[in-house]
């Protein structure tokens, strides 16, 4: 039976899909419920991940025999922060540089920022890492 995301057709030449009887135009907001599939039209609201019901009891069950330690990739202190609260006891990866994607960092990197840099147009101050104090790996390993 096909439901969600696997009923898209994409009309290339109008630069729409539909998927589920709903028509999609290029500009338009969707979301996607990632565990049926459905393409709901516009934002939907969200949620803070959570483990809850029997999820949770399973990972517990688990959790009391396994040895393999769980780490996390976190590029984010809020990447860090939510790996914790899923149980994860380090960070197996961590890309900095990630940081520079937030929407207020963008232009600056792209150089297309239309603040003056004291530096002047070339060469102007390097980017310091916002994480240059260690707080992701603070809010994974809860020190």
């Amino acid at each position: 039976m096909r439901r969600g995301c696997d009923t898209i057709d994409v009309d290339e030449t109008t630069n729409r899909f539909m998927a589920g009887g709903k028509v999609v135009r290029e500009g338009d907001f969707i979301s996607l419920n990632g565990t049926t599939g459905e393409v709901i039209l516009g934002k939907a609201p969200l949620i803070a991940p959570a483990m809850t019901g029997a999820f949770a009891v399973f990972m517990s069950w688990a959790d009391a025999v396994r040895r393999l330690k769980v780490r996390a990739n976190a590029d984010t202190q809020r990447d860090a922060r939510v790996a914790r609260n899923f149980g994860a006891e380090g960070i197996g990866l961590c890309r900095t540089e990630h940081m520079f994607f937030a929407e207020d960092r963008i232009p600056i990197m792209a150089g297309d920022d239309p603040r003056p840099h004291p530096g002047g147009p070339r060469g102007g101050p390097v980017e310091a890492a916002p994480d240059a104090g260690g707080t992701i790996s603070r809010h994974c390993t809860g020190r």
